[in-house]
């Protein structure tokens, strides 16, 4: 598929250059070590920023990398643990909007920071007990973790009390949990004169506050001044050090050269008075069968003190066989030991570039198979890239976990699907070794968007993935000869400091309008199952129960249970979520999807009706009246009244809601009220009455307190949540005593005359007199006759039961046999039980 324009679909290769050939097969696997010193730091301050940082003009990130072909392994010593393909496992979520019944829960999410005048973001992001530091190419903010943004500062201003012009990019960020501090790294270089690794280093737990700012020179190694600059570096951490390791490209014609290992202690690094701090590099890392130049060799991210800071980096040939494992000893000798060891994996291609919904005239630069970050766990190192599928034509996102002690790999699987792109994979593990892996995913009908997906140790397979945020709009933005429509170039991901079962997630997103980058953030919990609500590793109507609970307040759920429960990822509670479980149970092999949902373009309302008696029950009843769309699965009312004064019964299905499961619970003042289908839709309604609320008024007073609808959700099929139009019903205080109104008019003219009747809701023993329902509040008989002057009876003008309350009749002025009485005064009587009152009537015809 091609955007404004037929031309073919360039495919850009992978940033490689290969050095086989210029080193004997004998030599070493690296250079060095060498040690050397960076200058004192200078303190830095949030303080010193304001909250937002200033627009500064557009521009690219610096590019280094020559695009260079991906060449065969020209000594085919490595052959692959499995054929191509046979590690793929397909999405089952791949068409789904709602989460399927494996997917990991989704615990919050909110937008990240939106476009700077960097392209592309490059997304990354550390997560400590209170915080989360997120960094792009531009710009870095310190964000709360409900999502409130504390400070965005420009990484430029940020650094330039140490490296005035600087042009920072390539952001890395880390929260280090041995030492409670927060470590970021940017680069910067004019491409041709200086190369500076910049490092920021706070002094405590707390992002806010004061920060000490270092300068590395990338262009020594050691002390060893070499002309190279660094670019696209990974940044890891152990208990003994901080690794940084870069890409070294030659400054006089930006040629890659090698990668170099950066070794930093802690110990000066972290002293808050901003010394002066030594280092010590490895460098010209090499194949260790091979002995080519490997380049994007990632650090791990180290939890547990394994005694070893393990490296990975992806095969640089084509096809890839293996993977290289390195491994660094006594980081903090004079002479620490670096090796590398070939470990193979499933045979994989590179993936090509990614097409979008409405095509693109320069597809989105995936980045190639290089690696994208590295995370040590219990004897384990996790990594992730980007592959091609058996096919050719799409690409994949592919985690790896190898055995340290082997090593040997354990899981090796390609994720995806058909007519889908999958690239820029991150990936992490929890602290009890639950997986999360969040990507970008593109496809034929669908934008740039954010999905992650997890397994846990004993998962069958990977979990169906969830769509953490949908693309808005195409993204074509493609400067430069030749064009490259840059992405990425990597996401974020990390586990919280403070719930070590909760991971973090950032990742770049097409927003809109179009040719527009934007950035969201996630909370994960990879340990429950999407609508496990109750935790007991099965979802089922159990769960259900539990989230009406949740839902009515009968029960606080923890975070957990929460994220569990949140089965739409709206990131409320609600009648979405009852529906979207519901669907979920019924329907677990695929979920719910968009098109069980019909679309509904109707207006739509529900409102407590007015108060009436029911004349069988002899109860006075408020309804619950709805007009809705054919699409609606769920119904969430939150109805308030005044305590004191208003009593509610047991609330019925009204004839609109035969078949449908109703569960409230009175709060004394609010009613909660949740009404959902078992599956399916609400029925084919042949009257509006969704529920039928008995109600009793206690007191004498006359105002009226009323119902009041507060919240009112419905949810179709798929989980989706609308608000209707609502309406609240009149609660009219009832009579406490009879009364026989004054007629008006009076005298009575040849219109006749009204008559106002007042029935109280109760009456005592001594009035009753045999009443029927007159001591129940029910409908009781009344007669209303109109009387002459000589105590004969004229005209009878009611005989009936009328329910508590206010009534108005009206007499015409003929008598029973239908003929106008004569001018005169007449007596108006009102009976029920023993109780009689009389009014004066004077006729004048």
């Amino acid at each position: 598929m091609v955007r404004k324009s037929d031309a073919a679909a360039t495919v850009i290769c992978f940033a490689f250059a290969l050095a086989i050939g210029s080193t004997p097969l004998t030599a070493q696997t690296s250079q060095g070590p060498e040690q050397g010193t960076a200058s004192a730091g200078t303190p830095r301050s949030t303080t010193a920023f304001p909250t937002v940082p200033p627009s500064v003009p557009y521009q690219q990130r610096p590019a280094a990398e020559h695009e260079v072909e991906l060449l065969p392994d020209p000594l085919d010593l490595a052959p692959p643990l499995a054929p191509l393909g046979s590690n793929e496992q397909d999405d089952p979520n791949r068409l789904l909007r709602g989460p399927g019944i494996l997917a990991p829960s989704l615990v919050n999410g909110f937008l990240g920071i939106t476009q700077t005048n960097f392209i592309p973001p490059d997304p990354i992001i550390a997560a400590g007990p209170n915080h989360l530091l997120a960094l792009v190419n531009s710009d870095f903010a310190i964000f709360q973790k409900d999502g409130t943004k504390l400070q965005q500062i420009n990484a430029r201003s940020w650094f330039g009390n140490v490296a005035p012009g600087n042009n920072a990019f390539d952001p890395k960020v880390f929260y280090d949990h041995f030492a409670d501090r927060w470590v970021m790294t940017y680069l910067s270089t004019d491409l041709s004169t200086f190369s500076h690794i910049l490092v920021s280093v706070s002094d405590d737990a707390d992002p806010t506050g004061d920060w000490c700012n270092y300068v590395f020179r990338g262009d020594l190694n050691g002390s060893t001044p070499d002309s190279t600059l660094s670019d696209y570096q990974g940044a890891g951490f152990d208990n003994s050090a901080v690794y940084i390791v870069p890409n070294q490209f030659r400054l006089s014609d930006l040629s890659f050269r090698y990668v170099k290992l950066r070794i930093i202690p802690k110990a000066a690094l972290y002293d808050t008075g901003c010394p002066a701090v030594p280092y010590t590099d490895f460098w010209d890392l090499r194949d260790p069968a091979n002995l080519a130049a490997v380049v994007t060799v990632r650090p791990a991210h180290t939890f547990g003190t394994p005694g070893v800071e393990y490296l990975i980096n992806d095969s640089p040939f084509v096809p890839g066989t293996f993977m290289t494992l390195w491994s660094l000893t006594n980081p903090l000798d004079p002479s620490p030991t670096l090796s590398a060891v070939n470990v193979p994996v499933t045979l994989r291609n590179p993936p090509p570039n990614a097409d979008q919904l409405g095509g693109s005239s320069t597809l989105i630069d995936v980045g190639g198979p290089r690696v994208r970050n590295a995370v040590y766990r219990d004897g384990s190192i996790w990594t992730a890239h980007s592959v091609a599928d058996a096919s050719g034509e799409f690409a994949r996102a592919r985690y790896v976990r190898i055995d340290v002690t082997g090593p040997t790999v354990l899981e090796d699987v390609s994720f995806g699907n058909d007519d889908c792109w999958l690239y820029y994979p991150a990936i992490t593990a929890d602290v009890s070794n639950n997986m999360v892996m969040v990507y970008n995913q593109s496809c034929v009908d669908e934008y740039v968007g954010i999905r992650y997906t997890g397994r846990r140790p004993l998962d069958a397979a990977l979990q169906p993935s969830v769509e953490l945020k949908a693309g808005e709009a195409n993204y074509v933005v493609a400067p430069g000869s030749p064009p490259r429509n840059r992405w990425g170039d990597y996401s974020g991901v990390a586990v919280d400091a403070a719930v070590t079962n909760h991971v973090w997630v950032f990742a770049e997103y097409a927003g809109s309008p179009e040719d527009t980058w934007s950035t969201w953030i996630g909370e994960v919990v990879a340990s429950r199952l999407r609508g496990d609500v109750n935790a007991d590793d099965a979802v089922d109507v159990a769960d259900v129960v539990l989230l009406v609970d949740i839902i009515l307040e009968r029960v606080t759920p923890t975070e957990d249970d929460a994220a569990a429960a949140n089965c739409n990822l709206d990131g409320a509670l609600d009648i979405g979520d009852a529906v979207c479980l519901v669907n979920l149970i019924l329907t677990p092999t695929s979920g719910p999807t968009l098109a069980a949902a019909r679309p509904n373009d109707a207006p739509e309302s529900v409102r407590l009706s007015e108060a009436a008696f029911d004349p069988v029950t002899g109860r006075r009843i408020v309804t619950l009246e709805a007009e809705l769309g054919p699409d609606v699965a769920g119904l969430q009312a939150r109805i308030g009244y005044d305590a004191a004064r208003v009593r509610i019964g047991w609330p019925e299905l009204g004839d609109a809601a035969r078949g449908l499961v109703l569960e409230t619970n009175d709060l004394g003042g609010e009613l909660l009220l949740v009404l959902y289908a078992r599956g399916g839709v609400f029925p084919a309604r042949s009257g509006k009455t969704l529920v039928r609320l008995p109600v009793e008024l206690s007191g004498d007073e006359e105002t009226d307190p009323g119902l009041e609808l507060r919240a009112l959700k419905v949810a179709d099929r798929s989980g989706t949540v609308r608000r209707p139009e609502t309406g609240s019903a009149t609660l009219t205080a009832l009579p406490t005593r009879f009364r026989l109104g004054e007629p008006y008019p009076n005298p009575v003219g040849q219109a006749g005359t009204q008559i106002e009747l007042e029935i109280p809701a109760s009456i005592g023993p001594a009035l009753s007199g045999g009443v029927v329902g007159a001591s129940s509040g029910g409908p009781v008989r009344v007669v209303v006759e109109v009387f002459n002057v000589r105590g004969q009876k004229v005209r009878t003008v009611l005989a009936e039961e009328l329910a508590p309350g206010q009534h108005s009749i009206r007499w015409d002025g003929r008598s029973d046999r239908g003929v106008r009485v004569g001018t005169g005064v007449y007596v108006l009587r009102l009976r029920a039980g023993t109780f009689v009152e009389n009014r004066k009537l004077i006729v004048n015809q």
